[in-house]
């Protein structure tokens, strides 16, 4: 696959494929703004509404030419290489090559949610890594304003206690209010995978897009925009399954096997392992740790 020089916007699209005037689709995830010039399809259309609550009018870091072909699903593991300046995703259903010079890319996927949903975890993954950050195998929650994660790979119980977490709503907000009591507010950002970035010496999780069990969150837009600047992260619990309820605390070390066997990365380049670790590492000096044992029927309020 090649980018060829100037192909780069609406114009240039209709002349690499001679098809109608593409839409145009500005998103973002934890103020990093992608932009992709889609073809006039149904998929299309799906595609605009499942990601309206991250839409943005940012300047994007990457621009997209992106189209729409059958493509098989295996490999079912993406790939991304960074060679001569250019950035190379691939799976069965997608292909993506970024010219990290320009900040243009072209796109061939699938038109099915789980294909593009998948491209976006990869390129987000490799992005947050340059940023500060990286996406990460947990569950997400904001408790009076605060951040919360429960971090754990797949079968660990994420969305079992992001549940937990968010029954512990009950009462209703209306009745704490009318009883004089201090209204506890809560919010589940995730089940499945989460964004983090450390910003001006914080550390900040935010909404994401990339749910599990529980489907998608946070629907209201206000809610979207209450937390799109991030929320900051006070403790990660990791997950452990278990006959008995018990909070403890774990070493450093321990907290740095636990956290890097969960970061999203495809990314073999060295420079992205050391850049994972220097963020561990600021991270691991900014919150508290700890690991949860806890039971299916556990009613587990990690502010209380």
């Amino acid at each position: 696959m090649t980018i060829s020089p100037g192909l780069t916007g609406k114009k240039s699209y209709q002349r690499r494929f001679n098809g109608p005037k593409p839409s145009e689709m500005l998103i973002q995830i934890c103020g990093i703004p992608l932009c992709f010039f889609l073809p006039e399809s149904s998929f299309n259309r799906k595609l605009q509404n499942r990601y309206k609550n991250f839409a943005c009018a940012k300047k994007p870091v990457f621009r997209f030419n992106v189209k729409f072909d059958k493509r098989r699903q295996n490999p079912f593991k993406p790939s991304l290489c960074v060679k001569d300046n250019s950035l190379t995703i691939t799976r069965g259903d997608f292909a993506c090559k970024i010219d990290l010079a320009s900040k243009r890319g072209f796109l061939e996927t699938a038109p099915e949610i789980r294909s593009f949903d998948s491209f976006l975890r990869t390129v987000y993954s490799w992005l947050l890594i340059q940023n500060k950050g990286f996406l990460l195998h947990s569950a997400g929650a904001v408790i009076n304003g605060k951040g919360y994660l429960f971090v754990g790979k797949s079968g660990a119980g994420k969305s079992t206690i992001a549940r937990q977490v968010a029954s512990c709503k009950s009462p209703s907000y209306a009745n704490r209010l009318r009883k004089g009591r201090q209204v506890t507010r809560y919010k589940i950002l995730s089940d499945e995978l989460m964004p983090l970035r450390i910003i001006n010496g914080k550390a900040k999780i935010y909404p994401s897009m990339f749910w599990g069990e529980m489907g998608q969150g946070i629907e209201a837009r206000g809610e979207r925009r209450e937390c799109s600047e991030g929320i900051i992260l006070k403790k990660i619990f990791f997950l452990k399954k278990s006959k008995h309820n018990r909070i403890s605390k774990i070493t450093k070390i321990e907290f740095y096997k636990k956290l890097l066997a969960c970061v999203m990365n495809f990314s073999k380049e060295p420079g992205d392992a050391q850049k994972t670790l220097k963020t561990i590492d600021t991270l691991a000096d900014k919150i508290q740790y700890f690991e949860l044992e806890f039971t299916r029927h556990y009613p587990f309020n990690p502010a209380g």
